[in-house]
């Protein structure tokens, strides 16, 4: 599996993860605080379109500023984006009948938990998305979206702290 680094947030925080869930147009911000390369505490927000398949595999949320952050990547394993689509449709499935999904019939094309249409359709598509991973000190946020944009607030020395500055 190959990766690159794309944003390099190290020693930063992630205050608040948002989704706005609107269909094929749906979106994903991440609300970050970290220091530049020039040593500058910066505000941005990490904005992904068209967002298809969000996971999360985060065990602590032990840091009261937000989740630590190891930086932004993208992985470039084509096999890695099939798998976590495939994986979030199973997911669904699996938590529909663990809590009591009455009348799931696996034969049936046409039940809710075996309809496919939504998941073939993204991996027609998967070239033209990208997985994304914010790797943190308590796990990971994956994202497969069509882009990401990093919109930087504002900079400023000092501490990442209560106080330090907000995102709204």
């Amino acid at each position: 599996m190959s990766a690159r680094l794309l944003l390099g947030n190290f020693d930063g925080t992630m205050e608040r993860l948002a989704l706005r869930v609107q269909g094929e147009e749906t979106q994903a911000s991440f609300h970050t605080r970290f220091w530049d390369g020039e040593d500058k505490l910066t505000e941005a927000v990490l904005e992904f379109s068209e967002v298809a398949a969000v996971s999360f595999a985060v065990n602590y949320f032990d840091n009261p500023l937000g989740a630590e952050l190891f930086g932004l990547y993208e992985i470039l394993d084509e096999a890695e984006k099939a798998r976590l689509v495939r994986e979030n449709f199973e997911k669904r499935r699996r938590s529909f009948l663990l809590a009591g999904y009455d009348g799931y019939d696996p034969k049936d094309p046409h039940d809710l938990l075996n309809n496919t249409e939504e998941l073939d359709r993204i991996l027609e598509a998967l070239e033209d998305y990208h997985l994304y991973e914010q790797q943190t000190q308590g796990g990971t946020y994956r994202l497969l979206a069509k882009s990401c944009a990093v919109k930087r607030k504002e900079e400023s020395h000092g501490s990442v702290g209560p106080g330090a500055g907000t995102v709204e």
